[in-house]
């Protein structure tokens, strides 16, 4: 399925569709705008009361618990029958029963259990590309058991101010938490008009939290630089130096025969100045 953008009154722009590439079907959609999507993240500490804090230490107990029978059925299934366990079929045979098993995972947030399914699925596909080794289970001991995420839907996650004013981060089956503001940054430039929170992953380091902010906005779109080769820009910035006195040598009447600038950049030796006089 396509994605469309639509421009609202106000200049930003809203997304209709879905796609497996959605950020490349959404760069589509802006071209006629001459825009296009920039991702970034933002990080901030978490101020949890007593209570938050358990609800937190939840959601990362159960993301961890569930992580770890996934994987467990997914070796099981094929050391006994060499059948693969996908993260749909997981979520459809097994994550019910499990749930029903397991009341406490009845308070889980479901994005939160389903990010946990694609980190082991994430996991297996970087092991048979050669980039890690084989996936091990989520230890509490470990950065990798100690958090959790979550994405945007139904702006179940958003910046707000409590009933004092003071800034918050709503966080699904959380609620409102307290958050601290980066140095030199005011509430309203976390997330300006046009830009919205796509996912959020919750960190416990001890007793601190925070939260890293996946964002999206739309600038104007960037175009790519014409190709210059390497020699040119070392030529260059070999004549600049020189002309600006860069090098202060202090050289005698005599010629310098020869200053070797060798440099080697993806094979390119670099060979210059010949007979520079004072």
């Amino acid at each position: 399925m396509a994605i469309t953008a639509e421009q609202l009154p106000d200049g930003t722009f809203r997304f209709h569709g879905r796609a497996n590439d959605i950020t490349i079907q959404k760069n589509k959609a802006l071209e006629p705008f001459g825009k296009q999507v920039l991702n970034y993240g933002q990080v901030l500490r978490l101020l949890p009361t007593p209570e938050q804090a358990q609800d937190l230490n939840q959601q990362i107990g159960n993301a961890r618990f569930v992580r770890n029978r996934y994987l467990e059925e997914r070796i099981r299934l094929y050391q006994e029958k060499k059948l693969s366990l996908g993260v749909e079929t997981f979520k459809k045979e097994y994550l019910p029963k499990l749930k029903e098993e397991n009341p406490f995972l009845r308070r889980s947030d479901k994005f939160a259990l389903e990010a946990a399914l694609q980190s082991v699925d994430s996991a297996y596909r970087n092991f048979f590309s050669g980039r890690s080794g084989f996936p091990k289970k989520a230890s509490r001991f470990k950065p990798n058991g100690n958090r959790y995420t979550t994405k945007h839907t139904n702006n179940n996650l958003s910046l707000a101010l409590d009933k004092d004013g003071l800034p918050c981060i709503k966080l699904p089956k959380v609620g409102k938490v307290r958050i601290v503001l980066p140095a030199g940054k005011t509430f309203s430039c976390l997330c300006p008009s046009g830009t919205s929170i796509k996912k959020a992953t919750i960190n416990r380091q001890g007793d601190n939290y925070e939260v890293s902010l996946g964002m999206e906005t739309v600038i104007d779109q960037i175009h790519p630089v014409e190709e210059v080769s390497v020699s040119d820009i070392l030529s260059a910035d070999c004549r600049n130096r020189i002309n600006q006195n860069a090098f202060r040598f202090k050289f005698s009447a005599q010629t310098v025969n020869w200053i070797f600038f060798t440099i080697i950049i993806d094979g390119i030796n670099l060979i210059g100045c010949n007979n520079l006089r004072t």
